[in-house]
């Protein structure tokens, strides 16, 4: 709980859920989050949800008004959460995820590359360690967002093919090369050219002759002085045929 500078009522958070996440045999993992919540955040955040008719990191909403006499507390939002994957890792170098969540890509509290800003997907995940090589292949399932003044309808959905490649050139410096491909298609399918997960994205688009969005990205990361870190991220996209 807290208070906006310019007034208005007490700002909060209430959440009430159940967390579990366990392990089978050290091979198999799982984990599940659900949550009910109330939220009123400070002006900016409202503002935001307001302008674009979503909750920052959150799904489907609806609005509420508080029902404390003398408005103690400030207008806000009620929403519910739900997140859970299983992990297998089938040898000590390869580990899969299956689930429904958020993932991230990058450094630092917002990534260029890919962040965990948006609502939760479906998705499955590869990660594979070599050496100092560490290979992360991605796939996802977006929903768009929900529209408020409709009752519940099927929601449109495109999908994600995400390849990142990082190397700890030594232990203070790592680099990692980015590529993806963000498509959709009128069936709602999978373009199951995009399951390769070793093929450069760029030459299965040209290939399919599609206005799918590809994205190419560098980034980096030096600790130094034990106590200091420097990233960055360069990212190229082709939005002249985006959605």
């Amino acid at each position: 709980m807290g208070l906006n500078s310019d007034g208005g009522g007490v700002r909060f958070l209430n959440t009430r859920g159940l967390e579990l996440r366990g392990m089978i045999s050290e091979k198999l993992g799982f984990y599940t989050f659900l949550g009910e919540n109330q939220a009123a955040y400070p002006d900016y955040i409202q503002n935001r949800i307001g302008q674009t008719a979503a909750v920052p990191g959150e799904g489907r909403f609806k609005e509420f008004e508080s029902r404390v006499a003398g408005d103690f507390f400030a207008p806000g939002v009620d929403f519910f959460t739900a997140r859970g994957y299983i992990t297998f890792q089938p040898i000590e170098r390869i580990r899969l995820q299956l689930g429904h969540d958020k993932n991230f890509i990058g450094n630092g509290i917002r990534s260029l590359l890919l962040s965990d800003f948006g609502n939760s997907y479906f998705f499955l995940k590869a990660n594979t360690q070599v050496w100092r090589f560490n290979y992360q292949n991605l796939f996802m399932q977006l929903t768009g967002q929900f529209p408020l003044s409709t009752a519940d309808t099927l929601l449109p959905r495109k999908f994600a093919a995400i390849h990142h490649l990082s190397f700890n050139a030594t232990r203070w410096l790592n680099i990692g090369l980015f590529e993806g491909v963000i498509f959709n298609r009128p069936d709602n399918r999978f373009e199951l050219a995009y399951l390769n997960p070793i093929i450069f994205y760029r030459a299965i688009e040209h290939e399919l002759g599609s206005p799918d969005n590809v994205l190419l990205g560098l980034d980096y990361k030096a600790n130094f002085m034990r106590h200091f870190s420097l990233y960055g991220q360069l990212l190229e996209t082709n939005l002249s045929l985006a959605k």
